[in-house]
């Protein structure tokens, strides 16, 4: 059954927008904030945001339906658009594609210069649901004889890919897992430290890999019809005018917005399931206590995700792994 949108004081529907934001600053907050106000104006809602500390609290939150939008990372959408819980909106395209590219990166005065020069370094993580902040970056190591069960000295999960950046700019790290946007040379045009020239300087790419497809724009599955119907023109339509296209370019680093092709997801699901049944998602060592996408969810309110209890848990996990694919 669909579930009408709040009011606002002035008569018209409210949404709220969720998003992770541990550490973002003022201005960052602000672009997110004039986002919403002009996807309102288009979608003739009023959508008040909300920044919260985590993507898994951002699951939570839209799963329990106490949000109405949210922007969400490959993993934890997978994991709620197969309960049904949410309905996608858009994803973010660069370049006219909605994939971005993993990357290993360390310090620019590292020594290291292989993969194989990884062992027994410091390893810096965004979290156990990031897809190439965790995820495929285990499962490319593995493919290129470094296995991380057991091979690094010690790891840490840091929360955004920020955070990852600054790690391994400040040596608190050896290397770190993160994204890229690569051009059609697959040079590196762009990673999280782009907007920050002090800690980009610090920062040297090791190796890409992927592609990986992006985040996605969701909405609560119970909106009504017409309510669906508006936010999609809205979100479809934001990058084309002048404003809607800085701010496309300044909250999510992108040109515009287009439907996500879901086949995609599906290929990552597999393979985050696959990786988990081999145990290569297990990090011995938990500096932060990170929930997993089971936990952030009521369970009272059941997920189809498997319940792979400490690892991404996106689906049930084959019993057999062979035929990795490499991405």
């Amino acid at each position: 059954m669909a579930k009408p949108l709040t009011r606002s004081k002035s008569g018209v529907d409210l949404a709220v927008f969720g998003y992770s934001a541990p550490s973002a600053t003022t201005a960052a907050k602000q672009n997110m904030t004039d986002f919403a106000v002009l996807l309102g104006q288009l979608a003739d809602l009023d959508i008040a945001v909300t920044a919260l500390p985590s993507y898994e609290r951002v699951t939570q939150m839209i799963h329990k339906k106490e949000i109405d939008l949210a922007w969400l990372s490959p993993i934890p959408f997978i994991a709620l658009h197969r309960n049904r819980s949410i309905v996608a909106l858009a994803s973010p395209f660069r370049a006219g594609k909605g994939t971005y590219h993993g990357a290993i990166i360390v310090h620019a005065k590292s020594k290291i210069s292989t993969i194989a020069d990884l062992r027994n370094k410091r390893a810096a993580w965004v979290d156990r649901h990031s897809s190439a902040g965790f995820v495929m970056p285990r499962i490319e190591l593995l493919v290129q004889g470094l296995d991380p069960r057991e091979a690094f000295g010690g790891q840490h999960f840091c929360g955004t890919h920020e955070a990852v950046a600054t790690a391994v700019a400040d040596k608190r790290s050896d290397f770190g897992a993160t994204w890229v946007s690569l051009d059609g040379k697959n040079k590196v045009v762009k990673g999280p430290w782009s907007s920050n020239p002090k800690i980009a300087a610090e920062i040297r790419v090791l190796a890409t890999f992927g592609e990986i497809p992006a985040d996605v724009l969701v909405m609560r599955s119970d909106l009504d019809a017409s309510t669906r119907a508006r936010l999609e023109r809205a979100v479809l339509s934001i990058g084309k005018t002048a404003q809607g296209k800085a701010l496309v370019n300044a909250v999510f680093g992108a040109d515009e917005f287009k439907k996500p092709d879901l086949a995609s997801y599906e290929e990552l699901r597999e393979q985050a399931a696959e990786a988990a049944a081999e145990g290569l998602l297990e990090a011995e060592e938990e500096i932060e206590e990170v929930q997993t996408v089971f936990q952030a969810v009521d369970r009272t309110q059941p997920v189809d995700i498997g319940g792979l209890d400490r690892a991404i848990a996106v689906v049930e996990a084959p019993r057999s792994s062979s035929g990795r694919k490499r991405r």
